[in-house]
């Protein structure tokens, strides 16, 4: 992913449009001290899983979805960054390698999501088969506009399955639990 700018200004006479690459390197990021308080027990408990030795099967296993997640996110073709965000979620979700991925996600994941207040079952249901589907065909041909929102809010809730995650890392012990 390359840094970049674009730049408008209109003005009643005047239109002036650029695009480029923004000098000086990446962009940093910067948060408030307010927003760093308010992250820190997440940081704090994501800190945590940083060495492996110690954890709880549950922690490691959270440990290794992050992971997963966050290396997709360096993909630039969304279909990857898809599957490693079906490899995260499928780590938390499923109790052993037995269970059928596609429908085991399906069904748990909007029960864990369900608290969220933007976010129907039916919603992420549809994101997770249209996520699967997606994966096994991929190379068939360019993604519809409403196969890419599937696609990305299926690993938004990925990323909100993570945090659950985070929150009850200290609580559970086992996937088994978890789920």
């Amino acid at each position: 992913l390359v840094p970049s700018q674009n730049l408008m200004v209109l003005g009643s006479e005047t239109f002036l449009y650029s695009e480029g690459m923004i000098s000086g390197g990446s962009p940093g990021m910067r948060f408030s001290e307010i927003a760093i308080n308010q992250m820190r027990n997440a940081l704090t408990t994501l800190g945590s899983l940083v060495r492996p030795e110690g954890l709880s099967q549950f922690a490691n296993t959270v440990r290794s979805s992050i992971l997963l997640y966050t290396a997709g996110l360096t993909h630039a073709d969304l279909l990857d960054r898809l599957s490693y965000s079906v490899a995260s979620a499928e780590k938390l979700l499923l109790r052993h390698s037995a269970e059928s991925p596609a429908f085991k996600v399906a069904e748990r994941m909007p029960i864990l999501l369900s608290q969220e207040p933007d976010l129907s079952a039916s919603d992420a249901a549809f994101a997770v088969r249209e996520a699967y589907r997606l994966i096994a065909r991929r190379e068939l041909s360019p993604l519809a506009p409403y196969q890419r929102d599937a696609a990305l809010l299926f690993s938004q809730n990925v990323n909100r399955i993570l945090k659950v995650a985070l929150s009850n890392l200290n609580s559970v012990s086992s996937i088994q639990e978890f789920v």
